[in-house]
C-alpha cells in the first residue's frame, strides 16, 4: 500500500524533490550536495526522490451554499 502512494515513478525528476537538494528563500534555487546551486526544476543523475519535500496541491472548496444543505 505505501508503495502505491509514493511511487516516485508519478512525479517528474526535479531538484526540488530531491533528497540532497535543500531550498533557499522561498524556493527560488536549491542547493545541491554534488552540483551546488541548482533551479528548482532542474535535475541531475544522483537524483533521488524525497517524498516528505513534495508539496501537494490544495483542493478547491465550493463556498456556494444552499439553505436546502443545512435543513434536517
Amino acid at each position: 500500500m505505501k508503495q502505491k502512494l509514493l511511487r516516485a515513478k508519478d512525479f517528474p525528476p526535479c531538484c526540488a524533490h530531491c533528497a540532497f537538494g535543500v531550498t533557499v528563500e522561498g524556493d527560488a534555487e536549491v542547493l545541491c550536495r554534488h552540483n551546488g546551486v541548482m533551479q528548482p526544476d532542474d535535475s541531475c543523475a544522483s537524483y533521488v526522490y524525497d517524498p516528505l519535500k513534495r508539496k501537494p496541491k490544495r483542493q478547491k472548496i465550493d463556498t456556494e451554499f444552499k439553505p436546502e444543505e443545512f435543513t434536517l
